[in-house]
């Protein structure tokens, strides 16, 4: 059977922010993660052979993600379906759709992905899905990533 299409049947219990019980929600974790690069370490565990163009790009995307999210004062691995919104669209303003689709959006899901399927994160849900749940640039750009998987 082939994927859904539709983002927040990819995310398990939680297709809302407003679903999340309080006690699960990733703010709470804030002391935590604060002086913790768990982007180093995904890149480290799940990049660590990849390509130069890969690695050239995932530094792009790295900073302009830890910058964001400096700006909304969370850290990078923290997010809130709105820092993701916003951010998509910031890129979106000054790139393409398909630009944003690849290398920021494909980096940034498999980062969340990663944090779900290890069990030493505390993430129980996806805040890039469920920002691509709602409409907006994030749903333009997942709208991008189900067309070019379906040519």
């Amino acid at each position: 059977m082939p994927k859904s299409s539709n983002p927040l049947r990819r995310i398990g219990v939680y297709k809302t922010l407003d679903q999340v019980p309080d006690h699960s929600r990733l703010y709470n974790y804030a002391a935590t993660y604060e002086s913790r690069d768990v982007w180093a370490e995904y890149v480290d565990q799940e990049l660590s052979g990849a390509a130069e163009t890969v690695q050239y790009e995932t530094e792009l995307v790295e900073t302009s993600w830890k910058d964001h999210m400096r700006q909304r004062g969370r850290h990078p691995a923290l997010a809130r379906p709105d820092d993701v919104e916003l951010w998509f669209a910031e890129l979106t303003d000054r790139m393409q759709t398909k630009r944003a689709y690849n290398p920021y959006w494909v980096r940034l899901e498999d980062f969340y992905t990663y944090l779900l399927w290890h069990t030493e994160h505390p993430h129980s849900y996806h805040p890039p899905r469920m920002a691509a749940g709602k409409d907006g640039a994030t749903s333009r750009v997942w709208e991008f990533k189900i067309g070019e998987r379906s040519i």
